[in-house]
């Protein structure tokens, strides 16, 4: 493979993971937008249970929606989840026809209670330990790394004075391991040339130093020379 087909290569391999990395950084979002939404009805629901929202199974808003992963993301088994909506169903009917003063009616509460107690615990989880923020921070900070190593690798000139920072993207791509040491290869090869351009623009530049150096001295004797025949 040419060096030009590596490179496009691994620039469209780098492309396509920063593609899923942003689709995950949407989807970790809107978990973090999912918090808020879980302390909202924790606190709407501080004073009263009956304060959870009952929506019918013909109910498509965005709010049900919202309600709905809230209880995957706290209750997550799905007898827990249907347990929990059939006691909000049976707290809202028997409020809406006058039996608040039911066993019923107690017994739907306290197992209301029992399941916010349990909504509060995994949100409590979730915020100490700061599995979405670590999650954000994580994948941001694979983004940088692939677009500094994608950077490099739509240069001309394919060198770097920091090869652990381009290895690191790098790292990171679905690009094989031969695939990764050819274009390592590539990247120290040119960084070897550049470093020997580099010494040798020095050695040009002390030599132009010397010669003007010595171009002078030489100038100095011929004028001497030149007021010695003058004098004679």
């Amino acid at each position: 493979m040419t060096e030009s087909l590596l490179v496009q290569k691994i620039i469209d391999n780098i492309a396509k993971k920063e593609k899923e990395l942003k689709n995950e950084l949407t989807d970790i979002k809107q978990k973090e937008d999912l918090l808020d939404y879980i302390k909202g009805m924790i606190d709407i629901t501080a004073e009263n249970t009956l304060n959870f929202p009952y929506y019918n199974d013909e109910d498509e808003s965005e709010g049900k929606n919202n309600f709905e992963a809230m209880l995957r993301y706290t209750l997550k088994y799905e007898n827990l989840i249907n347990d929990f909506k059939m006691q909000i169903k049976n707290l809202y009917f028997l409020d809406k026809v006058g039996y608040s003063n039911t066993k019923q009616y107690e017994t739907a509460k306290n197992s209301l209670e029992e399941y916010r107690t349990k909504i509060i615990s995994a949100y409590n989880n979730f915020i100490t330990n700061n599995t979405i923020k670590k999650a954000l921070e994580e994948k941001e900070t694979i983004i940088k790394k692939l677009e500094k190593t994608e950077s490099i690798l739509e240069k001309n000139i394919l060198e770097t004075e920091d090869i652990d920072s381009f290895y690191d993207g790098l790292k990171y791509t679905d690009i094989n391991n031969s695939d990764k040491t050819s274009i390592l290869y590539v990247i120290f090869e040119n960084n070897l040339q550049a470093i020997l351009r580099t010494f040798q623009e020095l050695k040009d530049v002390e030599q132009e130093k010397k010669d003007k150096k010595d171009s002078k001295k030489d100038d100095k004797y011929e004028n001497r020379f030149i007021i010695y025949q003058e004098e004679v």
